[in-house]
Formats: C-alpha cells, structure tokens, sequence
C-alpha cells in the first residue's frame, strides 16, 4: 500500500462582509476513506462538484484536509501519519514521491520558463543530478519517452498544441520517478484522437515503470478501461468502491446505475437517457442533506436514508456501496 486516507474532510470557508467573516462552508469532501495498493490504477468517477480533483489535491498535499487522517507507507517501510499537513521534514520527499498531471496544460505550465526549465526545476529542487551534462541528458530522455523532440527543451509551452503540453506535464510529472500519479482529468481538455495518445502512453509507462495512478475522469469508459478499481464519489462522498469489473458487472448503488445508463451507445437506437431516473436537483455542497447525499434524488430512498449517513457495506469481495438497501435488518 502507499496511501489511506481516513474520514477525510475538507471544507472551504465562505468570506462575507467587509471584515469577511466565515458565513459558511463548501463542504467538498466528508468523511471518505479509500486507499491506493502499489502498481494499481484506482479510477474516481463521479459528477462536476464531488469531490474528485479536492482529494486528488490532498492525497499531493496542495490541500491539507480540514479532519481525517493520512497514512503514507514508504518505500524504506516506514509509516507516515498525519491530521493535517504532513511533517515538514518528510514533505519534500512526500512531494517527490506522489506527483500530478493537471487538467489544463497551459495553466499548469509557466509560460515565462521554457520546457527545458520547467524540466530541470523539480531535479534541481531535490538535487537529483551534480552533473550538468547528465541533467541535460536526461531531460533529453524525457521528451523522447513521451515521444517529443529534443529540441523543443528551448521552445515556450505557447509553441506547442494541447496533447504536446500534456506530454509536457506527463514528463515533469516522471521526472522524479514517483510511485503515485494523480492525473486529474489529464484528456478531457484534447482531441479524441490526441486522447486515445496520452491514454496509450500512460499504459505503456505504468507497464514499464511500474507506475501507480490515481486516475480522476468524468468518462466511465475510460476509468473501466484503465483502472483495477474503481471509486464511485457524489457530493464529497464515496458511494460504491470496488474491483472495476465487479463495479460494472454487478453495479449496486443507484447512483452509480444512474451513471451507467448515461454512458452514450455505439448505437444512436438505444438512448439510454430515456431509461434514467432521477428527481430533485443536486443539493448544494454549501448545505448538503442530512442522512445520505444521495437520499434527495434516489427512487429507492426510506426513512432511515433520511436521516443515518451509510457506511460502505460489502456486498461481495472487493466491492462495497454506502446504500442502506444492503444492510440486513432495514
């Protein structure tokens, strides 16, 4: 295992008035455990607003969680807990182990510094090479492992296309060789074409490196495509967790169902929207419902929905649903 996370929340304060006192909270994660095994892909899907990119951001520490706990296992066998913020003296290797690719591109790259800068900074941050000529050689070798030039090291990130610059993020990302990678989104701002590209070349990498991800994507074809497991999230919650084939094969929570059939058909006869159910609008994160978040839209809703949050309850191996429905006795 490299990381679990416990009860973790994180709420951001809403500043009003001149003083910008805290009138409220956005309450984007609440209460989500998970984990990450090594040399896994575990896919988060769910809609705009759960709560995906947020826990990508404090799994990297860019976020530190409002409550819950953090376990970071390392690779000398030690083991790492924090509440809040990780301890200073082990956040710069923290940071070097578990990396991100962003979901822009463009903004995720200073445009004042050129690929070759941006390149060399985390090495020289972290003092991987004394040797000029070697760091040269290796950026060098990143660029061709995600099949750019070497020449474009002095180019500007406004030179290049979308799909370039994402090659761009995914070799800063390898640079310091991590064993996670939070790719938040990393295709949704490309082509089809250029999609398929990055997706391919992710494979190949985790296959010959033995990466890790934790791969965060609206496209439930694409979590199925390239995840073990997957973890099904809505209003800052986890809804169902489990193996992907379990989870598509054997899909439990209602939610998670409703998201399958609106997953668009080869076949333009089979509209599969027609065959969802859902009522009410999605309640705001600002004040969201007591009992499950879900209770508000789901058919299925009972009194104890209303008004007791689930837990995630096991339904067969390696595939658990925070629904009542699987609960004995209710």
């Amino acid at each position: 295992m490299i990381i679990k996370g416990k009860k973790i929340r994180k709420y951001f304060p809403i500043k009003k008035g001149i003083f910008l006192q805290t009138a409220g909270h956005v309450k984007a994660l609440e209460e989500v455990d998970f984990f990450v095994q090594e040399h896994e892909t575990l896919g988060v899907v769910g809609e705009s607003g759960c709560g995906k990119t947020t826990l990508g951001r404090v799994i990297t520490q860019l976020y530190n969680p409002t409550s819950g706990e953090l376990e970071y296992h390392s690779p000398e066998k030690q083991t790492f807990t924090f509440s809040k913020k990780m301890p200073k003296k082990g956040l710069k290797k923290y940071r070097r182990d578990i990396q991100m690719i962003f979901q822009d591109p463009f903004s995720s790259l200073d445009p004042r510094m050129t690929i070759g800068d941006i390149l060399r900074e985390p090495l020289d941050v972290h003092e991987i090479y004394d040797n000029p000529a070697e760091r040269e050689d290796y950026i060098e070798y990143l660029l061709s492992r995600v099949g750019l030039y070497a020449d474009y090291a002095s180019r500007y990130p406004h030179e290049f296309s979308g799909g370039q610059r994402q090659r761009i993020s995914l070799a800063r990302a390898i640079a310091l060789k991590p064993r996670l990678i939070v790719c938040d989104e990393p295709t949704s701002a490309l082509d089809v074409s250029v999609q398929s590209q990055i997706v391919n070349l992710l494979q190949e990498l985790k296959a010959e490196e033995q990466m890790t991800y934790f791969f965060i994507s609206h496209d439930l074809d694409l979590v199925h495509h390239m995840s073990e497991r997957i973890m099904v999230m809505y209003l800052g919650s986890v809804m169902e967790e489990g193996d992907s084939t379990s989870v598509f094969e054997n899909t439990a929570h209602p939610y998670t169902k409703v998201l399958m059939k609106s997953i668009p058909h080869w076949d333009p006869k089979q509209k599969k929207l027609k065959d969802v159910h859902l009522v009410g609008e999605p309640p705001s994160p600002i004040n969201p419902p007591k009992g499950c978040p879900f209770n508000t839209r789901c058919t299925h809703v009972m009194d104890i929905c209303k008004n007791e949050r689930p837990p995630l309850i096991e339904i067969e191996d390696n595939h658990k649903a925070a629904c009542w429905l699987f609960k004995e006795g209710v």
